[in-house]
Order: C-alpha cells, then structure tokens, then sequence
C-alpha cells in the first residue's frame, strides 16, 4: 500500500508541473482515471492492445495482439490473429505494453504539450480505452493512436500458483506416502478414445503403479484390461501443474487437498486462442495404504 500511494504521488506531482493552463483539465482527468485505476489494485489482466503509429513502418508491429500482464510486467504476448503466427513468428512485445504503460504515454504527451490529445477512459477501471495523440499537427505522421478491447482481470498468477503448488508439495512429501489408491477422472480434448477418458481406480505401491480398472466394471468386457493414464501418480500430478507453470500455460487452476496437500482438482487451459486445449484432472475417493 505505501508503495502504491507513493506512485500514485509521484504521477500527480508530474501530471501538475506542467505549467500551461490549458492543460489543466487534461491533468485533472488523467489524475482522476489513473487513481481510479491503482484503487481496483489490477495487477493480472489480458487486454488486446491495436496501435497505429505513423513512424511504425512494420505490419508485424502494427497488428493487433493480446496481451497478458501478471504481477503488472507483460508474460505473453500474442497475435490475435493466429494466421500472422506462420508469417511472422512470435509476436513482438510493444513498447506500450501495460495499462500503467499507456497513462504514462498521456502523461508523456501532456508533459510535452502534444497539439492534440484525445483520450477515452474506461467507466469502471478507469484506465485509458482509447488514446489519440497528434504530436505536432505541423508535421506529418506524428499521429499515434491506441486501442484497449476486451479487457479481463485475471486472479491466477504464475507467482501465486508457484508459491501454493510448493507449499501443497512439500505438505505431500511431508506425509511420506507411498502406497495408496485413487479414483482418477481426466478430461483432456486431445484424448479421442473413450477408454482413456473413463473414470479409473488407480492403486499405487512404493510409488508405482501396480494396477488400474474402470470404476464401473461393464468397461471390463467392453475395453478389456484398462489402460494405465499417462497421468498415474500424485507426484506425476504434481509435475504436471509444475509444467504449466513453467510453459506459462494461460489458465490454472489447482484445488488442494487440506489434508494431504495433492492435486484433488486441476484444470489447464494450455492456450485460450486455440480450441481443444483444455486438461482437466480430478483425483477422488484418495485412501493411504501405509
């Protein structure tokens, strides 16, 4: 909290050592949003951010793109066209890149007495939706302009679910499990086969797994012999969620077990952009065998 009333100070105090009155209104208003802003303490959004700035000469740089922010630095940025994927690669991070970003672009141009500023602001968040920005109307291409869309708040953060995932781990490996049974139902689109995504009661000894079978046994004369998950053990549950992480997987989701500390639950939407990417993992009915 200091921290933030010690920004939001300083932007004030910059906004107001412009000394043109004609700005004034200008610097009220863009204290006033940016205030509003740092109250709803969004530091994980997505956003698609469009520019169009005369001196940028590049398409890849112009095109439109989303934008993930967590813990308000840029982990993701991607075309929101995926067909610029092939053409261009990864998709370049702007340099107007954050919703803090973009105000101190207007903070940038009132500083700077821009010849024309025009700049909408968000009804509830407060923060900049529309920028439009003439830097010198004696000049040609000096226009910028800035579109914010599809602004969403995000509540996973890769620090949070990092920081829980380690404390629910070492509570797993603090009760020394080795031999145990579960109930395990995944739900993952690229399984096509109906036996893979079965409900199954997976039974583990020194670690391993030494036997799985369909919950409802008229799968028995059906499939036969049920097939062993790729996902078969606490800790390779474990490994999975540490993956997503570490892949920036753009949704997790992981509920715990208050006693035990394992995945009971987990969902993972790899990439929001492209279909049939979701995996989702329930771990029930768990027993100790020790």
């Amino acid at each position: 909290m200091k921290n933030l009333v010690i920004l939001c100070i300083l932007v004030v105090l910059v906004f107001h050592s412009v000394s043109a009155q004609s700005n004034n209104e200008q610097v009220n208003k863009v204290t006033t949003q940016f205030l509003k802003w740092k109250q709803h303490k969004v530091q994980n959004y997505q956003f698609t951010f469009h520019r169009n700035y005369m001196e940028m000469p590049f398409e890849k740089y112009a095109l439109p793109k989303r934008i993930n922010v967590e813990q308000d630095k840029v982990v993701k940025v991607t075309f929101t066209d995926s067909k610029f994927d092939a053409k261009y690669g990864k998709a370049p991070v702007p340099s107007v890149n954050t919703l803090d970003a973009v105000f101190a672009l207007v903070a940038k141009a009132i500083k700077e007495k821009a010849d024309k500023i025009d700049v909408k602001y968000d009804a509830k968040y407060g923060f900049p939706k529309s920028v439009f920005i003439d830097w010198e109307t004696d000049r040609a291409d000096e226009e910028d302009s800035i579109e914010i869309l599809d602004f969403t708040p995000t509540t996973v953060t890769e620090v949070n679910v990092e920081g829980v995932l380690s404390k629910n781990l070492l509570l797993w490996k603090q009760q020394k499990i080795q031999n145990y049974q579960f109930t395990f139902h995944r739900n993952y689109m690229e399984m096509p086969f109906e036996k893979y995504a079965l409900p199954k009661r997976v039974s583990v000894k020194k670690g391993k797994v030494v036997k799985v079978t369909f919950t409802d046994s008229k799968f028995d004369d059906k499939y036969g012999k049920a097939p062993t998950p790729q996902i078969n053990t606490v800790d390779v549950t474990f490994a999975l969620v540490a993956k997503a992480i570490k892949e920036k997987a753009d949704k997790i989701d992981v509920k715990y077990d208050a006693k035990y500390g394992f995945p009971k639950s987990v969902f993972i939407d790899w990439d929001t952009d492209r279909a049939d990417e979701e995996d989702s993992i329930e771990i029930l009915d768990f027993v100790t065998n020790n």
